[in-house]
C-alpha cells in the first residue's frame, strides 16, 4: 500500500466535511435568497463568500491568469472538467453572477442541491434527450436575458484526465443560436488535488488550482454547418494549451 494512501484518504473526508459543515451556517440565506430569481445576483455574492471559507480552510489557492479575456455579458463558459471541485472552483473564478448547467446528480446533493432545484442553475439529464434539450432550451432563455452560462462540453469526469475527452455540440449550440462568444477557461492539477470517482484509490492534496481564461471566440454570423468546426477548433486549442501545461 502506498504510504501516503491514508493521508489522501484523509484529506478528501476532511474536504467533504468542510464542503458540508460551512454550507450549515449559510444555508437559511441561500434558501431565503434563491426563493425568488430578483435575488439570485445577492444569492451569488454569499456563495463566493462560501466559496472563499471552504477553499481557505481546504488548503486550496486559485491562481487565474486571463481574466481581462472575460467579455461583457452575456457569454458561454467552458472549462475542462478533471475533478469534483472543478464546479466549486468556478465561482472563485467567474466574477459575476453565472448560471451552472451541472449534471443532474447535482440536485440530489443535501442542501448544495437547492441551487439546482430552485432554479439558479440548470441540471442536465444527459440521460434523456427530452429533458436535456430542455435544460438547454432554459439556458438559452438566461443568456437572452443577459447572463453568462457556464459548463463542461465533456459531459463529465472522464477516464483519461487529464486529457480531454471529445466534446458534445450543446454548448456551441447555445452559443450560437443566441450569437454569444464562447469563453474557453482551464483548469489545471484539480485531479491532483482532489482526484474523484474512487475515494480510497485516488490521491487528494492540497495545493494551488492554477487556472487560465483564454480568449473569447465569437459565434456572431456562424451557421449550422459551422457547429462542429467550431467545437473541434475549441477543444484544440484548449488540448495545446493543456499539452504546454503538461509536457506533452
Amino acid at each position: 500500500m502506498n504510504i501516503k494512501r491514508p493521508f489522501w484518504i484523509a484529506y478528501k473526508v476532511y474536504v467533504l466535511t468542510v464542503f458540508f459543515v460551512t454550507l450549515i451556517p449559510f444555508y437559511p440565506i441561500f434558501v431565503y435568497l434563491l426563493a425568488k430569481e430578483s435575488r439570485w445576483k445577492r444569492c451569488f455574492v454569499w456563495q463566493v463568500r462560501w466559496g472563499k471559507v471552504v477553499l481557505f480552510f481546504a488548503g486550496i489557492k486559485l491562481k487565474i491568469e486571463g481574466k481581462e479575456n472575460l467579455p461583457k455579458a452575456p457569454y458561454v463558459i467552458i472549462s475542462n472538467h478533471a475533478s469534483y471541485i472543478d464546479t466549486f472552483l468556478m465561482y472563485g473564478i467567474i466574477p459575476e453572477f453565472f448560471v451552472f448547467m451541472g449534471m443532474a446528480e447535482l440536485a440530489k446533493f443535501p442542501m448544495f442541491g437547492r441551487f439546482f432545484t430552485s432554479g439558479q442553475n440548470i441540471a442536465v439529464n444527459r440521460s434523456s434527450r427530452m429533458e436535456s434539450v430542455k435544460a438547454f432550451k432554459i439556458a438559452n432563455e438566461r443568456l437572452a436575458k443577459g447572463f453568462p452560462v457556464a459548463l463542461f462540453p465533456e459531459g463529465g469526469i472522464k477516464e483519461q484526465v487529464p486529457e480531454l475527452a471529445n466534446f458534445k455540440n450543446g454548448a456551441f449550440k447555445m452559443a450560437m443560436i443566441e450569437g454569444v462568444p464562447i469563453v474557453p477557461l482551464l483548469m489545471f492539477d484539480t485531479h491532483l488535488i482532489l482526484e474523484s470517482n474512487d475515494l480510497f484509490k485516488t490521491i487528494g492534496r492540497p495545493g494551488i488550482a492554477r487556472v487560465k481564461i483564454l480568449k473569447p471566440i465569437e459565434t456572431r454570423q456562424l451557421k449550422q454547418e459551422d457547429l462542429v468546426p467550431l467545437r473541434e477548433r475549441t477543444r484544440d486549442a484548449m488540448k495545446a494549451e493543456l499539452d504546454a501545461y503538461y509536457g506533452k
